[in-house]
């Protein structure tokens, strides 16, 4: 049986192209990734926990890979902004066009069911 070695490690399994939602039951999740539950509790305290750090992996890629790239400050602001579409367009063709923006179907999902959510989305609103 596989094994985590870190959160981050194991925030992975939901950037993997796997949905996960509230309805993704946590067996599917440990099958998925091949880990058995004492590793995940060691890790995460409940599915929520996961959610949240699938949430935040999402966040950290964004900001990586999307945000830091579009608005570098040698660019002007109209490169930004065709930069940043850019992108967009090259992660939908990436997976085909299917299924959106994972972060954003994650939190608008778990956002209407879950104030953990809510409240964790409500957090970058000052940032």
């Amino acid at each position: 049986m596989k094994s985590w070695r870190s959160q981050e490690e194991a925030a992975e399994v939901g950037t993997s192209g796997q949905p996960v939602d509230h309805k993704t039951n946590l067996d599917d999740i440990l099958k998925e990734s091949g880990v058995g539950k004492g590793n995940f509790y060691y890790h995460f305290e409940s599915k929520e926990a996961l959610g949240y750090a699938i949430l935040d992996r999402y966040i950290q890629r964004f900001s990586e890979h999307v945000i830091a790239k579009a608005f570098r400050p040698d660019r002007d602001p109209i490169e930004r902004i065709f930069t940043l579409l850019d992108l967009f367009l090259e992660a939908q063709r990436a997976r085909n066009c299917m299924g959106g923006c994972p972060a954003g179907n994650l939190a608008a999902e778990m956002s209407d069911i879950h104030e953990g959510f809510r409240q964790r989305l409500g957090e970058d609103d000052d940032a």
